[in-house]
C-alpha cells in the first residue's frame, strides 16, 4: 500500500468521517504490524463505510460471508 487512502479522512472536518477514517487506518496498521497485506477489497469496503455507503453491520457481514 503505497498511498494511505485514509489520510484525507483523518484530516476531515466532519467528525463521523474523521473517526471512521482513523479507526480503519488503525485497524489496517495493526494488520501490517502482523505482516498481513491489505486487500484492495478491504480498502474499497473501508472507504465505502467511511463515505456512508454501507454500515458497519453490512461491512462485517460481507467479510464473514465472503461476498
Amino acid at each position: 500500500m503505497n498511498k494511505d487512502p485514509f489520510k484525507e479522512y483523518i484530516k476531515e472536518s466532519e467528525p463521523a468521517k474523521r473517526d471512521k477514517g482513523y479507526a480503519w487506518h488503525t485497524a489496517i496498521g495493526l494488520q501490517a504490524v502482523d505482516g498481513l497485506k491489505t486487500s484492495e477489497y478491504l480498502l474499497h469496503t473501508a472507504v465505502r463505510n467511511i463515505e456512508g455507503e454501507i454500515s458497519f453491520g453490512i461491512t462485517t457481514s460481507r467479510r464473514r460471508n465472503g461476498s
